[in-house]
């Protein structure tokens, strides 16, 4: 009954770099009945992703707690916090008791380490090639509602079309590396399947012996059609 008990305290992650089907992935534990926390009102669907991003904003809350990380004001943090981004501000993970026994997504990957490591988690990591990651990131921010000016469109819009792929292809392949590495260094906490965005169908009795195999489940999952 104990060891029972244990299983129901497993929480699915899905996770990946950005346009690596982690969004496809959620959908297809939702749909297979897997209860997943999201809020499609935070991110709703559009022309980039018609089907929906199933994200969930307070993921956020696990970026780690870092002033130095802020422009290096470390004081100007302490005196005046109210000036910087929220999340900076505290790793909140009282919502992930919601996702026991379910699924969530997590991105962008380096936000792992900021997940409490009093429980234990199933990891579906999506993989890509990276210069088709970058090439999809990149329609992505030339696609986005409302578009206007942002950050890093600022920086990288002066970038062509192969300058822009070579750059963020490197910086996913580096970030996803990293997650990996992490994720495997603590083998006790967390789980962990590598499933190739399109070979999806090919893996999804994997995935489905793995989700069971963790929430103590009987679903067959299948890939909705995009």
């Amino acid at each position: 009954m104990k060891e029972e008990e244990n299983n129901n305290q497993v929480t699915i992650i899905v996770t990946g770099t950005v346009r690596s089907g982690t969004s496809v992935m959620t959908r297809t534990l939702y749909e297979g009945g897997i209860n997943v926390l999201f809020d499609d009102k935070a991110k709703p669907a559009d022309a980039s992703n018609p089907n929906g991003y199933f994200e969930y904003p307070r993921v956020m809350s696990l970026r780690k707690y870092n002033p130095k990380s802020i422009r290096g004001e470390k004081e100007n943090f302490s005196r005046f916090p109210q000036h910087f981004p929220q999340h900076f501000q505290k790793i909140n993970t009282a919502w992930l008791d919601e996702a026991k026994g379910g699924a969530v997504k997590i991105l962008p990957n380096n936000l792992l380490e900021g997940l409490p490591l009093d429980r234990k988690y199933a990891v579906i990591f999506m993989k890509r090639d990276f210069s088709e990651v970058a090439e999809s990131y990149r329609s992505y921010l030339n696609n986005r509602p409302n578009n206007r000016p942002n950050s890093v469109k600022l920086k990288e819009i002066l970038l062509t079309k192969e300058q822009f792929i070579e750059k963020w292809s490197q910086i996913f392949s580096k970030n996803a590396r990293e997650a990996i590495d992490y994720l495997k260094n603590n083998p006790y906490n967390f789980s962990i399947i590598e499933v190739e965005m399109h070979k999806l169908n090919e893996q999804i009795g994997d995935v489905s012996a793995f989700v069971n195999e963790h929430l103590k489940t009987n679903v067959q999952l299948v890939v909705p059609p995009r």
